[in-house]
């Protein structure tokens, strides 16, 4: 896991509400997501196509869920407040 800030970052703020934070320091990445809003919140995922391979897969450090985070039908459902940290799967 990353620490200190070494590396890069890229944020994606979108007006649908959902925050997007990339950090990357040599091999290893990790992606933030916050759903800023107090609804559920359904996200056309193919914005983030230029952060986020398509069908690449990775594992929530909070809950231990491996997800694919631009799924076949590019859309992605977040509860409300939902927040993720991911982590590549190997």
């Amino acid at each position: 896991i990353l620490i200190g800030l070494v590396g890069s970052e890229m944020c994606i703020e979108t007006d649908n509400g959902l925050y997007l934070l990339q950090r990357k320091a040599g091999d290893d990445e990790a992606i933030i997501i916050l759903n800023g809003v107090d609804s559920e919140n359904e996200v056309d995922m193919a914005r983030y196509l230029e952060i986020i391979p398509a069908g690449k897969r990775y594992r929530d450090v909070i809950t231990g869920e491996e997800l694919e985070l631009i799924p076949a039908a590019g859309k992605r459902i977040f509860t409300p407040r939902e927040t993720r940290i991911l982590i590549p799967t190997e």
